[in-house]
């Protein structure tokens, strides 16, 4: 057993909740929580421009048929998932985004501020309640630091 990428039991990450990471004695990559959080996975090399972007996100999270396939109805649809309408507060959702490299890549960098500013605005909790929407971007090893530096850039446009 690797002890080193061994977690502390009760440990938890902000995103998934408290975790339980001695689930399995000398399986350190096992673990368990009883968080709720919707998972839905959106793959970046589908979103290099605003129309696939659209529907990629549409597909993975199920958007409604009358979805319009500009950013408004993005907006509204990505809100009613966060936060569907007439039910209880949700645990919230995960939205896991591969290949963050290639998000909006063939655009101009305003558009992917707008994806940010959208984000942000879904995600921004009521006073007194937690974050709903969390967005995981993963990337290779070799566009990281690129990667970074241009989410970054345009979260300072948005």
């Amino acid at each position: 057993m690797n002890t080193a990428a061994s977690a502390p039991s009760g440990g938890g990450d902000g995103v998934l909740g408290p975790l339980q990471w001695d689930l399995l004695p000398n399986r350190p990559w096992a673990a368990l929580t009883a968080e709720t959080r919707t998972l839905r996975l959106v793959r970046g090399e589908h979103c290099r421009t605003v129309p696939t972007l659209l529907t990629e996100w549409a597909r993975s999270l199920a958007f409604p048929d009358y979805f319009g396939h500009n950013w408004d109805a993005f907006e509204e649809c990505l809100t009613d998932a966060v936060h569907p309408p007439g039910a209880a507060p949700a645990a919230g959702l995960l939205v896991v985004v591969t290949a963050a490299e290639s998000l909006l890549a063939d655009e101009p960098p305003a558009r992917l501020a707008l994806l940010l500013r959208i984000l942000d605005a879904v995600a921004t909790p009521a006073p007194g309640t937690n974050t709903l929407l969390r967005v995981l971007f993963t990337t290779s090893a070799t566009t990281t630091a690129d990667t970074r530096r241009r989410l970054r850039a345009a979260d300072h446009e948005s």
